[in-house]
């Protein structure tokens, strides 16, 4: 029983890195609820992108789309792995992230305006 679980693991680990490097995600609409309501980027803005660049190993796209964006694999192989995260840890370091990001990006256009 707990090979065909492992088994099945890894396969869907397969269809899905061949999912995500054969797509990519067009870059309109917007999905973000967030930025459709507030026209300012959310926490995660970007990282759906940043994702499929790191599968087809774009990394300087990626980190482009979303500086946290090499946290996300890893992230995936701990917890598929069962390794204690701290989620909390985590929320807290892309939450800071991205309202950093929105903070800077509207700070450096209000200066040059």
């Amino acid at each position: 029983m707990m090979l065909w679980t492992k088994r099945s693991a890894w396969l869907a680990g397969v269809a899905v890195l061949a999912f995500l490097w054969c797509y990519t995600p067009p870059d309109t609409p917007n999905l973000c609820g967030f930025h459709w309501l507030s026209g300012r980027p959310c926490p995660f803005c970007g990282l759906t992108r940043a994702v499929f660049q790191l599968a087809k190993g774009h990394w300087q796209t990626a980190m482009e789309y979303h500086a946290l964006s090499p946290l996300v694999p890893i992230l995936l192989l701990a917890s598929w792995r069962r390794a204690a995260i701290p989620w909390a840890h985590v929320l807290t370091l892309f939450i800071g992230y991205g309202v950093g990001r929105a903070f800077l990006r509207n700070s450096a256009m209000s200066f040059f305006n």
